[in-house]
């Protein structure tokens, strides 16, 4: 290789063809990311294929009770043997008009997506206070009961 000129010009042809999306998809941290209470964290960890943990606080008037929720979030960037990506909603603690609902601390839902966005999609809409229960039709949950 005469010059630098030359030797982009072999790498070009003889690579791999590596993309940006390719490089996207490749974790920057190889452990379980501690997301504490950032949503804007847990975007990022999705984005980058990243495992992470951290907990969703929501604060909302749902059929006129003030329901306030912290709720612990597990998620797996590597799909599971379905092909879907894996998470964990688990109820740390959930508050209605002032009354600590025990019974439902520790239940929770253990859902799988098609798409790594479904989640992004629902942090999103958690971000600007929209706690809906609608999600796509590419997300599956079961709920499991509290211990």
């Amino acid at each position: 290789m005469a010059d630098g000129d030359s030797a982009y010009e072999i790498m070009r042809l003889k690579s791999l063809g590596i993309t940006n999306w390719n490089l996207a998809h490749v974790p920057i941290y190889s452990g379980v990311l501690n997301c504490e209470e950032s949503i804007d964290c847990m975007i990022g960890s999705i984005e980058a294929f990243t495992d992470f943990e951290g907990t969703v606080v929501s604060d909302a008037i749902i059929l006129g009770q003030h329901v306030q929720a912290w709720s612990r979030l597990e998620y797996s960037a590597t799909r599971g043997v379905d092909g879907r990506y894996p998470w964990t909603w688990t109820v740390e603690n959930l508050i209605v008009d002032g009354v600590v609902q025990t019974d439902a601390i520790e239940a929770g839902e253990n859902c799988r997506s098609v798409s790594y966005t479904d989640l992004i999609e629902i942090l999103e809409d958690a971000k600007v206070g929209n706690y809906s229960t609608d999600a796509s039709a590419t997300v599956i949950c079961e709920d499991f009961d509290s211990v």
